[in-house]
């Protein structure tokens, strides 16, 4: 027997074990058992009247606290609080094997290109993201989009994160990150505009990732000749003590030399 199909028995003898009092109460009910000394409660109103907005109360004045359970019969608590029970772990038990069967099968799609298999893990991506389980369908998205980019289909992989920035159902976060990995790929296949278009509106003060959207744009700016606005951005970047120091350092090496070419001039400069 397979670890799945060992799964799969186990679901099912767990529904089996909880749902046996309330198929047993179903089945005394439909024969018409009932337990003895019950009684009805309240009583009849006559004339009928709009109770519409009536207070619950109960019968002896007070407020209910748990109207779902007052108002069944006494005898059919148990099955309900089992029923209750048995789905919420059933539940749990459907909610971790579909993550974990997700966790899996995105794993391999990893190894596939890590592997260089680049069109069976695209393949495979495409699949997770069609019937995969929580984030993983958007995990496959962003990492397929990589592997297009690996292959030399930029237009492609910018299509992809094009979409994944434009789509208001993903978390702002991971929709910021797609345009700058839409930016960063067109540093050396667009134009500054396009990249422009991209990271522009990561780059304010308050923006985790200002500091390499500002280095895409200062390195697109120097591409197209446009010292002057490249030595800005990475002078913007040096002078940033929240900047990563790996990309403090190669803003300031940038600057050294751009300035160094006679090209531009620092706006510090006296």
């Amino acid at each position: 027997m397979t670890s799945a199909s060992r799964k799969r028995l186990g679901l099912v003898l767990l529904a089996l074990v909880f749902a046996a009092p309330l198929l047993a109460a179903i089945v005394l009910n439909a024969i018409g058992w009932r337990p003895a000394g019950t009684r009805n409660y309240g009583e009849l109103v006559t004339p009928p009247q709009d109770l519409t907005g009536a207070p619950f109360v109960l019968a002896n004045g007070g407020e209910p606290h748990n109207p779902f359970f007052q108002m069944m019969a006494d005898w059919a608590l148990v099955p309900m609080v089992v029923l209750a029970t048995a789905a919420f772990v059933g539940y749990r038990y459907w909610h971790e094997t579909s993550a974990n069967a997700s966790g899996d099968a995105f794993s391999q799609a990893l190894l596939l290109a890590n592997g260089g298999k680049a069109d069976e893990a695209l393949a495979a991506f495409e699949q997770l993201e069609k019937d995969g389980y929580g984030a993983y369908p958007l995990l496959a998205r962003m990492r397929a989009a990589t592997v297009k980019a690996d292959k030399g289909d930029i237009d492609a992989a910018v299509k992809d994160f094009d979409a994944v920035a434009a789509d208001n159902a993903i978390p702002a976060s991971l929709r910021d990150m797609a345009r700058l990995r839409a930016g960063l790929l067109l540093v050396d296949h667009g134009s500054y505009a396009e990249v422009s278009a991209r990271v522009e509106q990561l780059t304010d003060d308050a923006n985790p990732l200002r500091s390499t959207a500002r280095e895409a744009l200062g390195l697109s700016a120097w591409k197209e000749g446009r010292a002057q606005d490249a030595l800005k951005l990475f002078e913007q970047i040096a002078a940033d003590d929240g900047a990563p120091r790996n990309v403090r350092q190669r803003a300031t090496l940038m600057a050294e030399l751009i300035r160094g070419s006679g090209d531009a001039k620092s706006d510090n400069a006296s």
